[in-house]
């Protein structure tokens, strides 16, 4: 017997509404929280869009973006305006800690008359504002507020911890002492150089600031310093050393674990310089090893690759004529004549920018106010921005 037409219209009917179901299903909201619009000023000849979606997935990266591969395009999004990215920090792969530190942060940033009147931020204000400010990357890697909770979490105690002393450091104006602690997986790993006052050779040496890095579990460090109290310090004074804000350690190590840069002497008891030299060694490749695991976007294997997110802030805090010109909306010969007071240098790791002038120079005579930034990215500065004290005063 032949099926009758209702027979058929039977099945019709919820294979209709299936694919109704398919076609109509809702796509899903972004958390615009997390959504803000970034804007790209031009800085030299050869820059290009692809220099600064390299450059952004390095940033998002030592924030600890875990960046699965394939993520990037559904992160930073074109519109219409070639200029304008716009950025989904909820599709980028941050913890839940990271995602309530970046929804004030971009909270903050949309209430600033830069934003008010170009509806976006500069890029490189961006990254300063966020990589480059210690309060704010504290707040967003998770940072242990204190020294104390830094060796809790780490379970670092007398007996578990390894001690390098570095009577000649590159770094230190005097001694280093470094505590370090491994394990089998990067994660377990914990550093912490103290530098300070007097000579281990003598016994007296009084540690003040200590500088810190474990292991994100994107594979990035996450960099901290602590003042002598064991609280959050945004950097290494100067008149220690050279170690700076984290901005410069992550500059220095490069993703990876540093070795000795000069010779130094062996302490009698003590680690030698060559034993330090074997452990950091095996402990780069086991670093390297975990971080291609993580099949990220960023290349943690290309060498240069993270010069891109370098060159992000370097040419926002060095801007050139071309870039001024870009921010302001008018021509580098009015740039020139405006600025025609200001001193000019050239940069000494990036010399083929040419003539550039200082961030504070060009914040000052910007046609929008501009929001407060350090006035050094790598180095300890006279100011630097806390949106969480400000949002918590109010």
């Amino acid at each position: 017997m032949q099926p009758t037409p209702k027979f058929y219209f039977s099945l019709f009917i919820p294979l209709l509404i299936v694919l109704l179901g398919y076609q109509t299903a809702p796509a899903p909201i972004p958390d615009e929280r997390l959504v803000i619009q970034l804007r790209w000023c031009k800085a030299y000849p050869a820059e290009t869009g692809k220099n600064i979606e390299k450059g952004l997935a390095w940033a998002l990266s030592f924030l600890g973006a875990e960046l699965p591969k394939g993520s990037l395009p559904q992160v930073l999004r074109p519109t219409e305006d070639p200029a304008i990215l716009e950025i989904h920090l909820e599709k980028a792969g941050f913890n839940a800690t990271a995602q309530t530190a970046l929804a004030e942060i971009l909270d903050s940033l949309k209430r600033t008359p830069e934003y008010e009147r170009f509806c976006s931020v500069d890029v490189g204000r961006f990254v300063v504002l966020t990589v480059h400010s210690p309060f704010h990357y504290y707040q967003i890697t998770g940072l242990p507020r204190t020294l104390a909770s830094f060796r809790s979490i780490h379970g670092m105690n007398e007996q578990s911890t390894r001690h390098f002393p570095v009577i000649r450091s590159s770094i230190a104006v005097g001694n280093r002492d470094i505590t370090f602690q491994t394990g089998a997986s990067p994660r377990d790993w914990a550093f912490i150089a103290a530098e300070g006052y007097g000579r281990m050779e003598y016994g007296n040496f009084t540690p003040t600031e200590y500088e810190v890095f474990d292991v994100m579990p994107n594979g990035q460090l996450r960099f901290g310093i602590y003042d002598q109290n064991g609280h959050w310090e945004t950097g290494t004074p100067a008149y220690l050393g050279e170690a700076g804000k984290p901005g410069n350690c992550m500059w220095c190590h490069e993703s990876s674990v540093q070795t000795l840069f000069s010779p130094t002497f062996d302490v009698p008891g003590q680690l030698t310089a060559q034993a330090f030299k074997d452990t950091v060694r095996l402990l780069n490749t086991t670093l390297k090893q975990f971080q291609r695991s993580r099949k990220s976007e960023v290349e943690f294997d290309s060498v240069y690759a993270h010069t891109q997110h370098e060159l992000l802030y370097v040419t926002f805090m060095e801007p050139s004529a071309q870039r001024i010109a870009a921010e302001w909306g008018t021509t580098t010969g009015e740039v020139e004549y405006l600025l025609r007071h200001a001193t000019t240098h050239r940069n000494t790791e990036f010399p083929w920018m040419g003539l550039l002038y200082r961030r504070r120079d060009v914040d000052a005579l910007a046609p929008v106010r501009a929001t407060p930034i350090p006035s050094n990215v790598r180095e300890t500065a006279d100011f630097e921005p806390d949106f969480f004290a400000k949002r918590a005063n109010k």
